[in-house]
């Protein structure tokens, strides 16, 4: 999956289950309902950004890279994940950060005594679940157009859009975005384009648009640490890159009938 960090725990009857609050479970089906789950994250990971910079095929269509965005955000949960809203729930998950690897631990030494349904840690865990702070997902339908009729930031995730005239122009601007000050949560996703003649007389020579003169484009995609890590990066690009081919031949024209057709 491309986002990480919902715990799946063995419920009576088989099967897995996500530790969705029962009011999410109970709207599973309803789009408009905000999900909530408790993560296994590190508070201050919401602002340390996992970034990756790709260099593509070809220099993708900014519209459709754009709706692609668009669908991403609403297909992956994780991309729609909200920081703790207090520093007091940072602290509480702090806490059951700490006291969660210290239950499992008793339970392995005590045997029955601790790990069984009944047991001491067994009621610990069922404490710490209650206890554990819920991160809130946006609904995939968003808040829907804004007043210019633009979407909000985050549910596109806050894709820019960039034509660079230098190699050291690319690195720099691929340096911000993979930074805490130069991030936005909870993923920004950018396509910076590489002039045809970029960095012909800087640095390392003909630059990364070799000789051809064509125009080079790079893939940046950084999401918060909290919710993904360096393997999320195969199924996220995949999704992103086949979205932005289905929306580019949404867009192309009909082919022409045939006289006669």
């Amino acid at each position: 999956r491309a986002v990480q960090g919902v715990q799946p725990q063995e419920q009576e009857g088989g099967g897995e289950q996500s530790r969705a609050s029962s009011s999410s479970a109970a709207g599973a089906g309803d789009t408009s309902i905000d999900s909530r789950w408790a993560i296994y994250a590190i508070p201050r990971f919401w602002k340390a950004p996992v970034g990756w910079l790709i260099r593509l095929d070809e220099v993708p269509d900014e519209t459709a890279m754009r709706a692609a965005c668009r669908a991403l955000v609403r297909r992956h949960a994780g991309l729609r994940a909200r920081p703790y809203p207090s520093g007091g729930d940072e602290v509480v998950a702090q806490l059951c950060m700490s006291g969660a690897p210290i239950l499992a631990t008793l339970g392995s030494l005590l045997g029955r005594f601790g790990g069984d349904s009944e047991g001491f840690c067994a009621r610990g865990a069922q404490a710490l679940l209650r206890t554990w702070p819920q991160v809130v997902c946006g609904t995939p339908a968003g808040c829907g157009p804004q007043e210019d009729g633009s979407l909000r930031g985050e549910e596109v995730a806050h894709f820019e859009w960039h034509r660079l005239a230098t190699e050291a122009d690319l690195r720099h601007a691929a340096w911000m975005r993979a930074r805490s000050r130069g991030f936005k949560v909870p993923a920004s996703i950018g396509c910076l384009v590489l002039a045809g003649d970029g960095g012909a007389g800087g640095e390392g020579g003909a630059g990364a648009s070799g000789a051809t003169g064509k125009d080079v484009a790079y893939l940046h995609v950084a999401v918060n640490h909290a919710v993904t890590d360096a393997a999320s990066i195969v199924p996220l690009v995949v999704d992103l890159l086949e979205l932005h081919a289905a929306a580019r031949k949404a867009a192309a024209p009909l082919p022409a009938l045939a006289p006669g057709g």
